[in-house]
């Protein structure tokens, strides 16, 4: 099965199972998520909006995974703040990248938007 790379698409939920004979209904036996890739390389697009979007998160649903508002989610993604991180909040970030296949050593040392070239 090949995975997606597109960096629109949300990761991919593979869903298994099989019909029950009595009722019909589909009965879940084993899901998977494929896992999308982050390429913290690309020019404008700051690497923790990569991470949500790999994710599949919105900005709301980030910002309360890790313990942040909304209003400090945006304004990091835009560059406005460098984001700082409590030890609850490292910890829960640290959570989510796991499903990504990351660890903390992983992500570059600027999580906002890369300095556009002139």
């Amino acid at each position: 099965m090949g995975v997606s790379h597109h960096s629109h698409l949300k990761p991919k939920v593979v869903y298994l199972g099989d019909r029950d004979e009595v009722s019909g209904r589909f009965v879940l036996k084993h899901y998977t998520m494929e896992q999308q890739k982050v390429d913290f390389s690309k020019k404008g697009e700051p690497a923790l909006k990569q991470i949500r979007k790999a994710l599949g998160y919105s900005q709301e649903a980030l910002a309360r995974k890790i313990g942040v508002s909304v209003r400090t989610l945006n304004r990091w993604e835009r560059g406005v703040y460098t984001p700082t991180f409590t030890i609850p909040q490292i910890k829960n970030l640290e959570q989510e990248l796991e499903g990504l296949g990351l660890r903390f050593r992983d992500l570059p040392d600027d999580l906002g938007p890369l300095p556009s070239s002139h």
